[in-house]
């Protein structure tokens, strides 16, 4: 799979996309038995060096909390030159019971948002950390007390792309495509967002 998605990545590249700007999202296909691999990005006049302007920490903060709606309890969880990851713990009240959530955006480098999830969990580190982690969570998720048939939508963020797995349901799918892009993980550090 992790030739397909390179090569896919490649091809959104040679027709003009900005490589910081590509998203990757897999979908296989039960029915037809295929794997469909979608690269979406921005071409450069869109987010480029002509009418773009990088935003730099202090900005991305701001807009961050802006985003979120809130002044306070925003942390940058991934620090990379492209990309601003920010998380938030999101404490509401309903009648008698509180909902506990944290909320996870993603903004590139010109402050667009690339990954907004309002309830996520995210495993940062080197990517056997986070591989130990992430199927560590996936084994709790898919045990007996919390039956699943469905595979959690999974997001991976390397530093310079952002892969998106939602679009692959079967669990067994998702962890073959997961170790697959763990052990081609170029970067030392990596980061899996899982929706919950």
């Amino acid at each position: 799979m992790s030739a397909i998605v390179k090569e896919v990545e490649n091809r959104a590249i040679s027709k003009g996309a900005v490589a910081e700007s590509i998203t990757i999202q897999s979908e296989y296909i039960s029915e037809r038995s295929i794997l469909r691999v979608i690269a979406y990005g921005n071409v450069s006049l869109d987010i480029g060096t002509i009418n773009g302007k990088e935003i730099d920490d202090d900005e991305a903060r701001v807009l961050a909390c802006e985003l979120f709606g809130i002044n306070t309890g925003i942390h940058r969880v991934f620090d990379t030159k492209n990309y601003y990851v920010f998380a938030c713990e999101i404490n509401k009240k309903k009648l008698f019971l509180r909902s506990h959530r944290q909320a996870v955006l993603v903004l590139d480098r010109y402050g667009k948002v690339r990954l907004s999830i309002e309830n996520g969990l995210i495993y940062n580190g080197s990517p056997e950390e986070v591989g130990k982690n992430f199927f560590s969570y996936l084994k709790k998720y898919s045990d007996g007390t919390k039956s699943h048939d469905l595979a959690p939508q999974v997001h991976i963020l390397d530093g310079t792309r952002i892969i998106d797995y939602s679009g692959l349901t079967s669990p067994e799918q998702l962890i073959k495509a997961i170790r697959d892009e763990l052990l081609k993980a170029a970067k030392n550090e990596i980061t899996i967002i899982i929706k919950i």
